[in-house]
């Protein structure tokens, strides 16, 4: 096998897999590239959902779409049309046989699947370390983290928080689901200290993915996900007979640790790793296609430098508070979730979690919220000097302009 290549890509996930296809569909196409792994995954591993009024990106494998969103406490339920916006799901498998097919007719495209031990790279060449053997290129980009040591990173200047879900998709004897309705949240189950919810994303009228998922530091036993899930379905969907045909599980990190912003001239952050998932809800798909976007603009241009875009400050002031609340006082997140949506329009939080609300909307949102919860956490966040300095001087400068 070569060894050198213009470009090579860590990691086949979501974002290096967008990344070779977005490459593969743009005048860069002839580059030689190498994508390296552990493992090419090719099963249904994880379901990727969002939000979105714009064309799909990728419009053949989108697997359903709702027009309604849903949202359930022990103050009732919240329902609403969502239009402009669709809530989308695509599938792992469909994502990766799509994007795998289409490389695979590439000759210029090469898989490699091993152990990466090192990236690094010098003022001419970067070059990655794989089972012993070294691959050079003029441009890596390292999708791959190590959550270990990102947890541990954040000491007491950052907030680390883990999304982990189990799910299950189900088929009923009975017709039960709203086909046209997603349940973004249901907070009808005991919280134990974290923020523990449901979510339910019905593909007809008698089946659906129903996922348990928990904010919090430390993961469950596998069987303790399971149960939550039989109890759940047994209690909010109704006393039918069901079979699991899939299960599905996964760890999102959720932290205001800073990635770097600005990368190396020749390696190069991407996903995750480059501030993709929004560190208050774990969403990351949109926002890892216009990173995506924005990197094969700068690679056709010929910029010297490759830079990923970040939240604006405010944003991320934002998600430091929710993360401490999380962190420090998991047992009021329903509440907070709660208030959030029995006093807001469905389109306005959608806005308001996309990051293009105005920051009167903003105040709006945040003076319906309980208030306490947030003024402990910003206390003890410039009580122990966490980064939000800058992001309270943003603040501060806006509301004087505004």
């Amino acid at each position: 096998m070569e060894t050198t290549f213009d470009y090579i890509i860590a990691g086949a996930g979501c974002a290096g897999l967008s990344l070779a296809y977005a490459l593969s569909n743009s005048i860069l196409k002839d580059k030689k590239l190498l994508i390296v792994d552990l493992s090419h995954q090719k099963t249904n591993d994880r379901t990727w959902c969002y939000w979105t009024k714009a064309a799909s990106n990728f419009p053949e494998i989108v697997y359903k779409s709702w027009s309604n969103l849903a949202f359930i406490d022990d103050q009732g339920k919240v329902q609403s049309a969502i239009a402009p916006y669709r809530y989308e799901m695509i599938r792992g498998i469909d994502f990766y046989q799509f994007v795998y097919q289409q490389l695979e007719q590439q000759d210029n495209v090469h898989l490699l699947e091993g152990r990466i031990n090192n990236i690094d790279a010098s003022a001419e060449k970067a070059w990655i370390d794989v089972n012993g053997q070294r691959f050079f290129a003029d441009r890596i980009f390292d999708s791959c983290f190590n959550f270990s040591q990102l947890q541990s990173s954040a000491n007491n200047n950052y907030h680390f928080q883990l999304q982990h879900f189990l799910g299950w998709t189900i088929t009923t004897d009975e017709s039960v689901f709203a086909e046209d309705t997603a349940t973004l949240m249901d907070f009808r189950t005991p919280q134990k200290g974290n923020a523990r919810f449901f979510y339910v994303l019905p593909i007809s009228e008698r089946k659906a993915l129903v996922e348990y998922t928990i904010f919090s530091s430390n993961l469950l036993n596998k069987s303790d996900y399971q149960e939550a899930l039989k109890t759940y379905i047994h209690e909010q969907i109704g006393q039918v007979d069901y079979q699991i045909e899939e299960e599905e599980y996964g760890i999102i990190p959720m932290t205001d640790v800073p990635f770097p912003v600005v990368s190396q001239k020749r390696i190069i952050p991407l996903g995750i790793r480059a501030n993709a998932a929004k560190p208050s809800t774990g969403y990351a798909f949109l926002n890892i296609q216009q990173q995506v976007k924005e990197i094969v603009e700068q690679l056709i241009k010929g910029s010297e430098q490759i830079t990923t875009k970040s939240s604006r400050s405010r944003y991320q002031f934002y998600d430091s508070l929710l993360l401490h609340i999380l962190e420090e006082e998991g047992h009021v997140s329903a509440s907070i979730f709660g208030q959030l949506f029995h006093r807001n329009k469905m389109k306005t939080i959608l806005r308001f979690l996309s990051e293009q609300t105005h920051l009167w909307e903003e105040a709006l949102i945040f003076s319906q919220l309980p208030k306490l919860p947030f003024l402990k956490a910003l206390y003890q966040i410039k009580l122990n000097n966490r980064n939000v300095t800058n992001s309270t001087k943003v603040l501060s400068s806006q509301n004087q302009q505004a």
